[in-house]
């Protein structure tokens, strides 16, 4: 198995037969009219006690955050919450009905809104951003409605013996389904009541987990869950308070200002070659990151973001050699050269922009696109890949290639004309790659024991955050046989004078167990099942900010993100500026695939 970095709107049906939606059925004899129960509501001003959080890979770990509408909401960006199901144990008369607000970073139909699991995950029902409901993976209705991402929708679904109903905003999205042999056979565990005796079996409720890749960005608030049938009341959408001022982080595009740099004035002033972001730097094979919003005068096509190669140095740095300009209309050249001197085969653009409006279209969508890019050089070969959703969520992708990038320090950096730039300080890392077999800790036999060899050290100070994509090759003799991630007060070791007793922070595990002078076993959440069969790739996490800790891995097995635990604590040592992790083996051997280190989160408060 390889490990993959991994990544709404609804359908609706409405399968009532006589009734119209939210009529009871009349009493008979001593028959009581079922009662509407809210059996659980999720405001998120909170996460609670009872929650457990985990992650997809490459994904981040759940939050709460101030939203300009609804003030505190959970926002989900490849992370995950499940709580016990509230409709475990019980009887349905009626049905089972949830309600909720969500929004969607951007549309993506497969991304799970909300879903009921059982222990072992392999029994769901799920519900996605096109409006579907999946149980055990297959779809049971027949039209969906895919979310308009940025802005809040208000879902309501109910699902009762023999029929189900998805509303979108109030209106329903599909009609009527009868327990006919025109009913498609995925419908008949609906039509037994299968589904809804599932709802009170399950013992998870989760939200932004369920499917099999990282989900996109969301919000998600105010979901109450229900016994029995929900009315016009549950299901009309409730009125939404004006966007106002000041916070965010639930608009949609901008990732919220405490995580922003701006480059350039907001009044698209600034011009060419006269401010720059902080530059990134690296050697050897390496990899460089940055996310951000690009804004336009809408003049020029090239009044907008550029991207700058060099030798670790700022223009206005003493010693500055270029290697590489960028810019984003299908533009550049190389070696200082201004000219447009970079020719086809060094310069392929692949499904570039849709430019059958020329320029024109160009210049209005690039106005608040949002820009994936990512810069990797292997060996002298450097590639830069941009993933681009325009101002009306069109999807651009942009990609350069050339074949004789220098050796020796690279560095990266952004600059603007006629633009500014809104970069998310959160998304920029910049790190190492390294083909299998390259950076391997350990006798690929699995005979080196416990402590007998350890990976290079990440130097870090003050906060940071540190990202390893592994391969974990195991004896699978005991649980224990897995890697081992070490913090330390910045020493190695293999360095002269290191001493465990007082250099050893915090050990961790493959599995939920860890020691070290600031282990906390309560700080352990235990999310899915782990046993050494599945620990083969990894995608280990861990940040520090302040006092405050967190470490997660998360495994891709055959399709199935599993994240076997969580360590959150505060108790960093207010007066440790400098850190170092590592990893050790105990009767296994890894191969690490990249180390990525996020050089700007000092500055995210």
């Amino acid at each position: 198995m390889r490990t993959k970095f991994l990544v709404a709107l609804f359908a609706v049906f409405c399968l009532w037969s006589c009734q119209d939606w939210g009529e009871m059925d009349p009493p008979a004899g001593n028959q009581q009219k079922p009662t509407l129960k809210e059996l659980a509501s999720y405001t998120f001003d909170d996460l609670g006690s009872d929650v457990s959080i985990g992650v997809y890979q490459g994904g981040k770990a759940p939050k709460l955050v101030v939203d300009k509408q609804l003030e505190v909401v959970l926002e989900l960006d490849g992370g995950y919450v499940s709580y016990s199901n509230p409709l475990q144990f019980y009887t349905l008369q009626e049905a089972a009905s949830l309600t909720g607000w969500v929004k969607l970073n951007e549309s993506d139909e497969d991304t799970p809104i909300f879903c009921f699991s059982d222990e072992t995950g392999s029994k769901k029902l799920m519900f996605t951003a096109n409006s579907d409901l999946y149980y055990n993976e297959e779809k049971l209705n027949t039209n969906s409605l895919l979310l308009t991402a940025g802005e809040w929708h208000w879902f309501s679904v109910a699902v009762k013996p023999d029929s189900y109903a998805i509303y979108i905003d109030g209106v329903a999205v599909d009609g009527t389904i009868t327990n006919d042999e025109s009913v498609a056979t995925v419908s008949r565990a609906v039509a037994s009541g299968e589904v809804m005796n599932f709802m009170t079996e399950a013992s998870k409720l989760y939200f932004g987990y369920g499917s099999k890749e990282k989900p996109v960005k969301m919000w998600i608030d105010e979901v109450s869950v229900y016994k029995n049938l929900i009315t016009d009341k549950e299901i009309a959408k409730p009125e939404l308070p004006e966007i106002g001022e000041g916070g965010d982080s639930g608009d949609g595009d901008n990732p919220g200002n405490e995580n922003i740099y701006v480059l350039g004035a907001p009044d698209c002033s600034t011009g060419w070659w006269s401010e720059f972001s902080p530059i990134m730097k690296a050697d050897g094979d390496c990899i460089f990151h940055h996310r951000f919003v690009n804004h336009t005068n809408g003049l020029n096509a090239w009044n907008n973001w550029v991207l700058g190669i060099s030798n670790g140095k700022l223009p206005n740095e003493e010693g500055y050699q270029e290697y590489a300009i960028v810019r984003a209309d299908n533009w550049g050249w190389l070696n200082g050269n201004g000219d447009n001197t970079i020719d086809k085969s060094g310069y392929p653009l692949s499904n570039t922009y849709d430019l059958t409006n020329g320029w024109t279209l160009f210049c209005q969508e690039m106005e608040g696109a949002v820009v994936d890019l990512t810069v990797q050089r292997k060996g002298s070969t450097l590639t830069m890949n941009a993933d681009i959703v325009t101002k009306s969520k069109l999807n651009w992708t942009y990609s350069w290639t050339y074949g004789a990038i220098p050796n020796g320090e690279l560095g990266v950096f952004l600059t603007v004309d006629g633009s500014y730039l809104e970069i998310d300080l959160e998304e920029a890392y910049v790190g190492n790659t390294y083909s299998q077999g390259y950076n391997v800790v350990g006798s690929q036999d699995n005979s080196t024991g416990w402590w007998g060899a350890h990976s290079s050290k990440v130097l870090m100070e003050g906060d940071g955050k540190v990202v390893y994509q592994l391969y974990n090759h195991t004896s699978k003799t005991n649980i224990w046989n897995s890697y081992v991630f070490i913090l330390t007060t910045g020493t190695h070791p293999t360095e002269s004078g290191y001493n465990g007793a007082t250099d050893e922070l915090l050990i961790l595990r493959a599995d939920p167990y860890g020691w070290g002078a600031i282990y906390d076993e309560g700080a352990i959440t235990v999310i899915d099942g782990m046993d050494v069969e599945k620990a083969d790739g990894a995608l280990v996490t861990f940040t520090r900010k302040g006092t405050e800790i967190a470490y997660s891995a998360s495994f891709d097995y055959n399709g199935t993100i599993i994240t076997p635990y969580t360590y959150i604590a505060s108790n960093f040592p207010d007066n440790q500026e400098k850190w170092a992790v590592f990893f050790t083996v105990d009767n296994c051997w890894l191969d690490i695939i990249s180390v990525v280190t996020y050089p700007f989160i000092a500055n995210i408060k």
